[in-house]
C-alpha cells in the first residue's frame, strides 16, 4: 500500500509543478488517503481499466492477493513474501525456459505490485496488465532470464511477448508492442473504466471476476455466420435480450470455483424463457457405484411442449417420430457411464446406467427410439431403467454426484485424466435457476 501511495504522490507532485498549484495536488492526495483506509485493490484496477479499450470483448480481473492468499502464500501491501504453491501450480505446463521467467514474475523481487491483473480479448487477441513498482528491478531480473535486447519505440519498451510503458507491464499476444501506445492514449470514455461493471470488478474480492459482450465473444469465436446467426437465435429463446456473460472464479478447497450469470442490457439478470424445474437426484443417487461420467437433466411436460413450439421457429415442425418421443418425458433424465471419454459413443461402448422419467403416457414411441440404442429397457411405474454390463468403475461416486446436482435443472459431472494418468480432476457442472434467471456454476476438484 505504501508504494501505491508513493507512486500516485509522484504524480500529483509533477502534475502540481506543471500546473504550478502545489496546494491542489496535496488537497487531492489527503483526500485519496482518507477513502483508502480499507485495503482494496480498487484503485489499482481501475487504473489498469483505464488503458483496456470500451470496445473489448472480455475484461477479467485478478485478485493476486486472493489468488496468492487461496495457495498459502502471502502478499503484504503489494509485496509477495510467498507464492512457492503458486509458482509450483503456474509453471508446471511450461518450458524450462518460460517457467524461469514466471517464477521471477511471481517473486517478491520482481519489481512488480502484486495487488491486481487485469486480462482482456481485444479484436480476438488477448493481452494482459499489472503495474510496476521498481522498473529497473524488473528489467533487471527479466535480462538475466530473457536473451535479446530490449526494444524502444515512443515510450515502450519490449522484449519478446513482454512490455513496458510507465507504469504498466504488459503481456502481448506477438512481439509487436505497438498496441501498447495507443491504450495508453485512450481517453476514459474510450476506455473499460467507463463501462458500468467497471466498479463492480474492481471491487471484487474473488480470485477472478469476469465480463463479456456476448456479441464481442460471438465475433472472436471460430463460429461461421450462420452458427453465430443460430446460436444468438438459440440464446434469444433461451433468456429474454440476452446481452452480456459475467462471473467470478476463485481456488478454493483444493480446487476451482466458476460461477457465471447471463445480464441484459441494463445489467440485470437476463430472464430465462424456459420452463424449469429442478433433477430428481434420488434418481441419480439410485444408478449406484462410481462412474467417469455422469448427466442429469430436468424435463417437464411444459419443457417438453415449449421444445416443440420453438423447433418450429427454425423452420418446419420437429419430426413426428421424434416429437412422439419426447411427448411422454416428464420429470429427469440421468445416465452414468464408465467410459473415459463423454462422447456419446463412448458411453455407450463402456458400461452404463440411465434412468427416465415419464409421464406414462404414449411411451411407445420413445421405446421405440431408446431400445435400439441402450438395450433392453426396464419400465417400474413412470421409469425407464436401462444398462449394460461393465459399469460401476470410476472416479466419481454417484451418491456424491447426486447431492452437487441439488437444486440444478441440469447438472453434469466428469472425470479427466492427469497428463501423467497417475491423478484424475473431476469436473462438474450445473445450471441452477436463481430467481427468474440461470447460473452456471462449475467444480473442477484436482
Amino acid at each position: 500500500m505504501n508504494r501505491y501511495f508513493a507512486r500516485r504522490m509522484r504524480a500529483f507532485e509533477q502534475a502540481a509543478r506543471r500546473g504550478g498549484s502545489l496546494p491542489l495536488a496535496m488537497a487531492i492526495m489527503v483526500l485519496l488517503l482518507l477513502g483508502a483506509c480499507g485495503k482494496s485493490n480498487e484503485a489499482d484496477t481501475l487504473e489498469l481499466l483505464a488503458e483496456v479499450p470500451a470496445e473489448a470483448q472480455m475484461v477479467g480481473v485478478v485478485n493476486l492477493n486472493t489468488v496468492v492468499g487461496a495457495t498459502g502464500g502471502e502478499v503484504k501491501d503489494g509485496h509477495v513474501e510467498d507464492a512457492s504453491a503458486l509458482v509450483a501450480l503456474s509453471t508446471k505446463s511450461l518450458d524450462k525456459h518460460n517457467a524461469r521467467v514466471a517464477e521471477w514474475l511471481l517473486s517478491g523481487d520482481s519489481g512488480l505490485d502484486c495487488t491486481s491483473m487485469v486480462a482482456f480479448l481485444y479484436k480476438g487477441q488477448p493481452y494482459a496488465s499489472m503495474l510496476i513498482d521498481n522498473e529497473a528491478q524488473l528489467k533487471a531480473g527479466l535480462d538475466s532470464r530473457l536473451p535479446g535486447e530490449w526494444k524502444v519505440s515512443g515510450k515502450v519498451s519490449s522484449k519478446h511477448h513482454l512490455a513496458i510503458r510507465g507504469d504498466r507491464f504488459w503481456f502481448l499476444p506477438t512481439g509487436d508492442a505497438s498496441a501498447v501506445e495507443s491504450f495508453a492514449s485512450l481517453s476514459e470514455v474510450e476506455s473499460f473504466k467507463s463501462n458500468p461493471y467497471a466498479e463492480t470488478l474492481s471491487k471484487s474480492q474473488a480470485g477472478m471476476a469476469f465480463w463479456s459482450s456476448i456479441d464481442g465473444m460471438m465475433q472472436a469465436s471460430s463460429l461461421s455466420f450462420t452458427e453465430q446467426t443460430t446460436a444468438r437465435m438459440a440464446l434469444g429463446m433461451c433468456f429474454n435480450t440476452p446481452k452480456y456473460v459475467v462471473g467470478e472464479a476463485n481456488l478454493k478447497d483444493g480446487g476451482l470455483q466458476l460461477s457465471a450469470s447471463v445480464l441484459d442490457a441494463n445489467l440485470k439478470p437476463s430472464k430465462c424463457e424456459l420452463a424449469l424445474s429442478k433433477i430428481d437426484t434420488k434418481l441419480v443417487a439410485a444408478l449406484g457405484g462410481n462412474a467417469n461420467m455422469v448427466v442429469a437433466l430436468a424435463v417437464s411436460d411444459e419443457l417438453v411442449k415449449q421444445v416443440m413450439k420453438l423447433a418450429s421457429s427454425f423452420g418446419g415442425e420437429m419430426p413426428q417420430l421424434y416429437a412422439s418421443a419426447i411427448s411422454p418425458l416428464d420429470g429427469t433424465l440421468t445416465i452414468a457411464s464408465s467410459a473415459a471419454s463423454p462422447a456419446m459413443k463412448s458411453i455407450t461402448e463402456g458400461g452404463y446406467r440411465g434412468s427416465i422419467q415419464t409421464s406414462g403416457q404414449n411411451n411407445a414411441s420413445l421405446l421405440q427410439i431408446l431400445e435400439p440404442a441402450v438395450g433392453k429397457v426396464q419400465i417400474e411405474g413412470n421409469t425407464f431403467n436401462f444398462g449394460s454390463e461393465g459399469y460401476g468403475n470410476g472416479a466419481i461416486s454417484l451418491a456424491e454426484a447426486a447431492k452437487s446436482f441439488e437444486g440444478a435443472w441440469l447438472g453434469a459431472a466428469w472425470c479427466v485424466p492427469a497428463a501423467d494418468k497417475k491423478s484424475n480432476a473431476v469436473c462438474t457442472l450445473t445450471l441452477l435457476p436463481e430467481g427468474e434467471s440461470l447460473k452456471l456454476a462449475v467444480n473442477v476438484k484436482f
